[in-house]
């Protein structure tokens, strides 16, 4: 009997594009619900914890995420909004930066996709160069 892996069937499920597309999906759920809470929050730390996660968190998040999502599968435009888009509804001391995200994070899908598609290709040519 073979061993399999813990977690095998959950790994499996965020291979496939509607996987990735559920986990970007919650990471920008929790991303703002975080925000939320932190504006909520009293004091300093509340503060500096919103702009740790407006400034840091957001743009890094806006990158990679959406980059992992077309390179997995996920249409473009499925795959940038759900990270910076429910931003624009936060009040901001800079609002032009959840604008900026979502044009980050329309590149970084793109670059995805097409990081796919160029993977796809060279594997079709190598196979078909071993056939001959």
């Amino acid at each position: 009997m073979t061993e399999r892996a813990p977690f095998g069937r959950i790994a499996r499920f965020f291979n496939r594009p509607i996987g990735r597309f559920l986990a970007l999906m919650l990471a920008g759920v929790f991303l703002q619900a975080g925000m939320l809470l932190c504006l909520r929050a009293a004091g300093d730390a509340g503060l500096a914890l919103y702009a740790a996660l407006f400034y840091g968190a957001l743009p890094l998040l806006s990158a990679l995420l959406p980059y992992w999502a077309g390179k997995g599968g996920v249409h473009p435009m499925a795959a940038f909004f759900p990270i910076s888009g429910p931003a624009l509804l936060f009040p901001s001391p800079a609002p032009w930066l959840p604008w900026v995200c979502l044009l980050i994070s329309l590149v970084a899908s793109v670059a995805g996709q097409e990081t796919r598609k160029r993977k796809e290709t060279e594997r079709k040519k190598n196979h078909a160069g071993k056939k001959k």
